[in-house]
């Protein structure tokens, strides 16, 4: 490999991202084999400070933190202190959650199903969360941020979907806190940081607090960002490029690390290993699989951001090589592409040939269903703020999502799974799912070859919201007070304004239908609540803030 040519390749992108994003600081590093190949720090620890990053310099690592949770489950599944496959209530008697799918569905949910984003969680807890009030002034603890997990409702039926949740990730470092009889922050300590001598790593946010050498989180349109993340096993662990340089070494060398086995092989592989049908997130930690001219080359990968911070750690153990990016700042996409996209895919590159595209897959003209039969997928798809249209154009039956510029056309290669043989999506597998009960069809898309920030968008299912010529709904006039335009509020910041509105029968918030499950618990059709029973409502258990327009009270 030219090494130079890509490193001073990657250090101009690097400051190019930090000039158009407004970046203070970033560290990063690329490991190859056993030992940095490259590792640099830009810039400063807060905006407009002037002391500068250093590799000691502690940043947050926000998501990327669930990793790390993870692999200290597998270490004390190695010491017997826990099993995977056994029910949650087993170490959690008294957990309970809502549902709208089965009976006493904790009894049926796993630390495999936690640790995967499969048990069916929504994203956010009535406590502790990103938009939670209370971070502004005295964040809430760990502890309290767990007790009203039980006050959510599960989004879908235990095991079926992959559903990104901080919910599960936390709910597993407390399996593991009662498992070692420690604080979350402690068990990091003994099961990851002391084995990897990790000193400046901790899961502790009054440490990082205290920490002269830390960077300062940096949020454009906020003056300051809250410290304290109440969320500590899904976003709360703190370390640097030289810290995290030892993480990638040790999951490079597949749980070895400098010659001794700290979690065995075939842990380490069932960590890595997906282990449901459809998006490839293991444990931890996301598995993706890219095709170069010569080979090759199997990626694991986890981002993080939030709390005016990001990181990135990408490696790949059968070619040893890692990448490694902290910042204290948001990015964007690109031209130049984020972080997350710059040494490891250059050096890849340089040893493996270009990327290549997946061999084209043969249409299978038997399988390809009737008009009759894909009617019920026509329609508008929503999962969050993303949305897409399914039905036909100039008689091909396809996809367009929001920004595409033409039809994504689908080639059927059996009754429920197709390809997309042309348009701006090419390649992508799509996985079409009928009806279910309380759950609307809803659209798969396969995330096999692709870069890790375009597979994360691609791991949320798409649910039906509005099919062609669905009849309109009869909702009434119960909730004629609560209609009007909503805030979301972060950190004393408006950051959005939504409406509730009603129209063709059905109440809308934004462009989410909503369907009545009780009086004044509504759910969008990608199974997130709207509780009009809380004051203030809450929509994914995000306080809605009422728009007064002078007339009359809110609700």
């Amino acid at each position: 490999m030219d090494l130079a040519g890509i490193v001073d390749s990657a250090a101009d992108q690097v400051r190019a991202i930090m000039e158009r994003d407004g970046i203070p600081g970033v560290a990063v590093a690329l490991v190859s084999g056993d030992a940095p190949a490259w590792s640099e720090c830009f810039g400063v620890a807060g905006c407009g400070g002037s002391r500068p990053i250093d590799p000691d310099t502690i940043f947050s690592l926000q998501s990327t933190s669930k990793t790390f949770t993870a692999t200290a489950v597998m270490l004390a599944v190695q010491e017997g202190l826990l099993d995977l496959d056994a029910p949650i209530t087993d170490y959690l008697p008294g957990f309970t959650v809502h549902t709208r799918f089965e009976r006493d569905p904790q009894r049926k949910m796993t630390l495999r199903h936690l640790l995967s984003h499969r048990a069916g969680f929504t994203h956010e807890a009535p406590l502790g969360g990103n938009f939670d009030p209370e971070l502004e002034s005295a964040a809430p603890s760990f502890e309290a941020h767990l007790a009203t997990i039980p006050d959510t409702w599960l989004r879908y039926p235990v095991g079926q979907r992959y559903a990104y949740s901080n919910l599960g990730i936390d709910l597993a470092g407390a399996i593991l806190m009662k498992a070692i009889g420690a604080p979350f922050a402690e068990c990091l300590r003994r099961l990851v940081f002391e084995p990897l001598g990790m000193a400046d790593s901790t899961a502790d946010a009054a440490i990082y607090a205290a920490r002269g050498n830390r960077a300062v989180g940096h949020q454009p349109g906020f003056e300051a960002v809250p410290v304290r993340i109440p969320i500590e096993a899904s976003g709360g662990v703190y370390s640097s490029v030289a810290d995290m340089t030892r993480f990638a070494r040790f999951h490079l060398g597949q749980g070895r690390f400098e010659g001794a086995a700290v979690l065995g092989p075939a842990l380490w592989e069932e960590m890595h290993r997906p282990c449901f049908d459809g998006f490839p997130y293991a444990l931890g930690i996301l598995r993706e699989a890219l095709r170069f001219e010569r080979a090759r080359a199997v990626l694991f990968n986890h981002d993080g951001g939030g709390y005016g911070f990001g990181s990135c750690l990408t490696y790949c153990p059968e070619h040893r090589l890692a990448w490694i990016a902290l910042f204290n700042g948001q990015t964007r996409p690109g031209p130049p592409a984020p972080f997350d996209d710059i040494a490891l895919s250059e050096a890849l590159s340089a040893k493996l040939g270009p990327r290549a595209l997946a061999p084209r897959r043969p249409a299978d003209k038997a399988g390809q269903p009737s008009q009759e039969a894909l009617a019920p997928y026509v329609g508008s798809y929503v999962a969050g703020l993303r949305f897409l249209t399914l039905g036909w154009e100039d008689g091909a039956f396809g996809f367009r999502a929001l920004g595409d510029e033409a039809q994504n056309p689908l080639a059927f290669t059996g009754p429920d799974r197709a390809f997309v043989s042309g348009g701006p999506r090419e390649g992508l597998g799509v996985r079409l799912h009928p009806r279910s009960g309380a759950q609307p069809a809803w659209v798969q898309f396969e995330a096999e070859d692709v870069d890790p920030a375009f597979a994360f968008l691609l791991g949320a299912p798409l649910d039906l919201n509005e099919g062609e010529g669905e009849p309109p709904g009869a909702i009434g006039d119960a909730y004629d007070r609560f209609l009007g335009d909503y805030r979301i509020v972060q950190w004393g910041v408006a950051v959005m304004t939504v409406s509730l509105t009603k129209a063709r029968g059905s109440l809308w918030l934004g462009a989410l239908r909503l369907v009545e499950h009780a009086p004044g618990l509504l759910f969008s059709a990608d199974g997130e609540l709207l509780d009009l029973t809380r004051e203030p409502p809450a929509f994914r258990n995000i306080p809605l803030s009422r728009v007064e327009t002078g007339g009359g009270p809110g609700p």
